[in-house]
């Protein structure tokens, strides 16, 4: 499900101004490590690929690639697919995204940070870090987080008074993806209180009221405080 978020434009006391940013999808990529800002070529690791075949299919050697990733293992059995590597270094470091305006706390990116890491959001609370990654839009793959940048920085917070017109889900929070053959009691988490079940409903239009027949895997949904 997509949780359409209405750009709009809010002033602060400090004058900054946040752009609310639109379609910002929930986050179930994988956890990429940050990739060197030095770094100008990028390869998109797919499943069964291995440090010699990225190597191979860039045309550079394994101790280069594995030199120009040290988040990468001796062994190279931690190269997660769907996350970039760097298979070109630049020499001159490529510049730094814009920080979001309006930002009131950031962190810079160390070796080895993930958007988990970054964020400091605990791992598995999609809420937050759909969040986060609407925050920083444009500056942060979305859904993937594939492309942070050691040594650059990105927002972590904006005033409390502008976050909650960020949230997807007022009133409650966003589920995890949906596995195959869970149901809307197993989503809510109390089977037989209907009053929370009703609820769901009116959060979740597109589900299907009362059979709940038509939950997609993969999918997060609002679930009640």
């Amino acid at each position: 499900m997509k949780f359409i978020i209405i750009s709009s434009l809010f002033s602060i006391a400090a004058g900054y101004v946040v752009e609310r940013q639109a379609n910002c999808a929930a986050f179930v990529g994988p956890d990429c490590p940050a990739t060197r800002i030095s770094c100008c070529g990028f390869h998109d690791v797919k499943p069964g690929e291995t440090c010699n075949s990225v190597a191979q299919d860039e045309g550079i050697g394994v101790s280069e690639f594995m030199g120009s990733n040290p988040t990468i293992n001796s062994g190279c059995t931690n190269m997660i697919a769907g996350c970039k590597y760097c298979v070109r270094m630049c020499g001159i470091p490529q510049p730094c995204p814009e920080l979001t305006p309006g930002c009131n706390e950031s962190r810079k990116v160390q070796q080895g940070d993930t958007c988990w890491a970054l964020s400091g959001i605990p791992q598995g609370d999609w809420n937050q870090m759909n969040r986060f990654l609407c925050l920083n839009d444009g500056r942060i793959n979305n859904p993937s987080c594939n492309n942070l940048q050691i040594g650059c920085t990105y927002c972590t917070a904006i005033p409390p008074d502008l976050g909650n017109n960020n949230d997807p889900c007022p009133g409650g929070y966003m589920s995890n993806p949906v596995w195959s053959g869970q149901t809307c009691w197993d989503l809510i988490g109390g089977y037989g209180d209907w009053n929370k079940l009703n609820k769901f409903f009116d959060m979740n239009p597109n589900v299907n009221r009362p059979s709940c027949n038509n939950l997609e895997v993969d999918a997060t949904y609002c679930i009640p405080n």
